[in-house]
């Protein structure tokens, strides 16, 4: 009985002799660091990882835009429960908390950081690298790490720098990090732009290929905004952050700074006035108007509100600085575009389950170029009484068509960018607005054919937030 396990015992033993060479060798295609940097073409695709973090815009479970009160839905609608998941819309309901954060970027922002502290630390090694490309991608990979960090800031406030990846025998005191004050991260945001800027093209030479690298432009525009971000009340003086202490220094130093810098809003306007400069006269970049019509001599009105849409909407327009080619605004479309066309008002792609809330509404100004609330022409107590529209105002509100005082008299902003039951909205087969009678315009109440009509159909606020249908057709098909 001894004997009978001796030869597989044996087998077994000469078998695991070998194994330690054997587990030695990579297997053929597994990348390693070496390798990711010993050509040209290895280290592009390197590149072009730091450029994946990028934020997916647009995504209707994670995108900022929906934190806040911008945007609404129902929280009991099933078309709304079966694609939103609701994280995004329960930081707006107020249910964000610090043991299991809501749309929580940390770990997905710091590994982006860490993987463009390797390309920056590993790039001059690159062999078939000519000098003046291993100076323009480590200035976008600078800019990336900078425009991370600066996410980092926006979302979490003061937080730890990742000046330099900690190698991986590091002790436990070493990786004990801390939050660093605000002004620091601000400080080192622009530290690292500032290195990068001026190395960087002014535009790319390969559009096909390179549509959405960052250029100079991007750099000097990205700096200004971090620069109004630092100089604003969220970050410049924010005493109500005064309990948010640095627990390793001794002196316990307040994250935010608690007296208000005036010099930052100047240091701010000055970055600003240097990336107009760059976009307007340099590389001629110019604000989006919108084209016209062929066939008929459209009034102002139209072309404003047109172009005022088309600013947002067309692709690669003339004041685009920097295009997320990560975007992803299908569902987001989906959900706020009503369903325009009445040929196809069964149609399932167009649910209106997003829609604008009233607040945002009220923010608008009034065309006189200030707040409702502040414009001495209206009558505060009348806002929500009904009002019958005429021909003055038929190209922003249907002729005949009875709606509330707050819809009238408003910014151009207001009528382009909010939809309300019998507002005008331009396009939709009806363009001649030489004829406003025939313009289309929405018909949104109670089981109207844009009204509300279920719990799984829209619109769900009241307001729609408006797109040109011929533009949401466009980026609705090829994203």
């Amino acid at each position: 009985m001894k004997n009978k396990f001796l030869l597989p015992l044996l087998l077994l033993a000469l078998s695991l002799s070998g194994c330690s060479d054997f587990l030695d060798i990579v297997p053929d295609g597994v990348a390693r660091l070496e390798t990711a940097f010993n050509r040209r073409a290895e280290a592009k695709k390197f590149l072009y990882t730091c450029y994946s973090f990028m934020p997916k815009h647009g995504e209707i479970s994670a995108d900022a835009a929906l934190w806040g009160d911008e945007l609404w839905t129902l929280e009991n609608s099933a078309t709304a429960a079966q694609k939103f998941g609701y994280e995004a819309f329960n930081i707006e309901r107020g249910l964000q908390n610090s043991t299991s954060p809501l749309v929580n970027h940390w770990y997905h922002y710091y590994r982006a950081i860490s993987d463009c502290n390797i390309f920056i630390e590993n790039v001059v090694t690159v062999p078939d690298l000519p000098d003046w490309e291993k100076k323009q991608w480590l200035a976008e990979a600078k800019v990336l790490k900078a425009y991370y960090h600066f996410m980092l800031i926006c979302q979490y406030g003061p937080i730890p720098l990742n000046r330099k990846n900690l190698p991986i025998d590091a002790d436990e005191k070493t990786v004990s990090v801390f939050r660093e004050p605000v002004d620091d991260c601000f400080a080192y945001v622009v530290q690292l732009l500032d290195e990068a800027k001026d190395d960087l093209p002014e535009s790319v030479i390969n559009e096909y290929e390179e549509l959405g690298r960052i250029t100079m432009p991007i750099a000097y525009s990205l700096k200004a905004k971090v620069l109004v971000y630092a100089a604003s009340p969220l970050f410049n003086g924010n005493t109500e952050q005064s309990a948010l202490v640095n627990s390793k220094s001794k002196d316990r130093t307040p994250l935010f700074n608690q007296t208000v810098s005036i010099d930052k809003w100047k240091v701010a306007v000055q970055a600003c006035k240097e990336a107009v400069e760059l976009c307007e006269n340099v590389l001629g970049m110019k604000l989006y108007e919108y084209g016209g019509s062929f066939q008929y001599d459209l009034t102002d009105t139209i072309k404003t509100q047109m172009s005022l849409r088309g600013a947002f909407t067309e692709r690669w327009n003339s004041e685009l600085i920097w295009a997320n080619t990560q975007s992803v605004q299908t569902d987001i479309q989906t959900y706020s575009t009503p369903k325009l066309d009445l040929r196809y008002q069964e149609g399932s792609r167009l649910f209106q389950g997003l829609g604008v809330s009233m607040k945002v509404a009220e923010q608008f100004y009034s065309d006189h170029g200030v707040p409702v609330m502040e414009d001495k022409t209206i009558n505060k107590n009348e806002l929500y009484e009904l009002r019958t529209a005429t021909a003055d105002d038929q190209l922003y509100i249907h002729k005949g068509a009875k709606t509330v005082n707050i819809h009238f008299n408003r910014e151009p902003r207001f009528y382009a960018w909010i939809g309300f039951d019998t507002g005008v909205w331009y396009g939709q087969g009806n363009e001649n607005d030489g004829k406003p009678e025939d313009l289309f315009y929405i018909r949104g109440l109670r089981n109207q054919v844009h009204g509300y009509r279920s719990l799984a159909f829209g619109p769900v606020t009241g307001y729609q937030p408006l797109i040109p249908q011929h533009y949401y057709k466009l980026n609705f098909l090829s994203t």
